[in-house]
């Protein structure tokens, strides 16, 4: 199991993620094209754009479906940059203060295309035959599974922007609890869309996520907590992530639908004491159709 701690952890990525030296600037931006699509690596290969932390962390998580790896940074300015890169193009774009965890999926690995090249000339030349590696390429990258990554990348803040003493917790617990529902929340979006990625529906995802990081991170589930997280109450919206999700002008409907929904999650966590993170997600995935009306 991979397991990177500490500055080397940036590092690292761009080896792997060579847009990574880049900028979110005009010249990081012209640049991008060419690094993700052509493979091309920068010629100035600094990374001093990034702070980076001793707590710095890059872990592989099992899941139902697979392996997916997780980058932690504890600097709010590195994940905020390291998203702009990796997810925006080398843009500026806002980052909600809210979002404190992404699911980066399809990210181009040249490193496994490379690979793959290197396997199949020396097996061309093994078997002395002639080599099409334009025909091979085309072939192998038809499959994005083959060179394409997910990534999930976390900050270390408080989830959902709340601080501790909103739920009676210390700073330093309610940091250690955020990153719990963080990764199990991202995780969940990792499976969901891998074994059930004809049912994907915005809101719906975010209420099974937090539902699921919650009981990462206390084993049960806290209704009262996910209706702070997204925002609703039974009159409605209150302030939340939800308009992260939905229309501004059909939010106060979905928040009530939303609530409802949480609600009947709780009775599910009541009859289903014990149950796992993982396990709570995909039983909520196939009741969607019964709970998201």
């Amino acid at each position: 199991m991979k397991k990177i701690t500490g500055r080397e952890v940036i590092a690292s990525a761009a080896e792997i993620y060579p847009q990574l030296y880049l900028n979110t600037d005009d010249e990081g931006r012209r640049q991008y094209g060419d690094v993700v699509l052509k493979g091309t690596v920068p010629q100035v290969r600094r990374l001093d754009h990034f702070i980076t932390d001793e707590g710095d962390s890059w872990v592989q998580e099992d899941t139902p479906a697979g392996a997916v790896d997780v980058i932690t940074l504890v600097n709010r300015e590195d994940f905020e940059l390291f998203y702009r890169i990796m997810g925006c193009k080398c843009c500026n774009d806002e980052v909600p203060p809210t979002m404190g965890g992404v699911i980066l999926d399809g990210v181009v690995n040249w490193d496994k295309i490379r690979g793959h090249k290197h396997r199949y000339t020396a097996q061309c030349m093994e078997n002395g035959t002639e080599c099409d590696w334009k025909s091979e390429f085309k072939r192998f990258t038809a499959d994005k599974a083959n060179y394409r990554d997910a990534l999930i990348i976390l900050s270390c803040g408080g989830y959902s922007g709340f601080s501790g003493d909103s739920f009676g917790f210390s700073e330093d617990e309610w940091r250690a609890y955020s990153h719990k529902i963080r990764k199990a929340h991202e995780c969940t979006h990792f499976i969901c869309r891998r074994l059930f990625h004809d049912q994907i529906e915005p809101v719906w995802d975010e209420i099974v996520a937090d539902a699921a990081g919650i009981v990462s991170a206390f084993r049960h589930f806290d209704a009262k907590m996910e209706c702070a997280f997204l925002g609703v109450d039974e009159n409605g919206y209150t302030g939340g992530r939800l308009e992260n999700y939905t229309d501004r002008e059909a939010i106060g409907e979905t928040a009530r639908r939303v609530y409802d929904v949480i609600m009947s999650i709780d009775g599910l966590c009541r009859e289903n004491s014990g149950i796992t993170p993982y396990d709570l997600a995909i039983m909520l995935e196939k009741k969607q159709h019964e709970l998201w009306k």
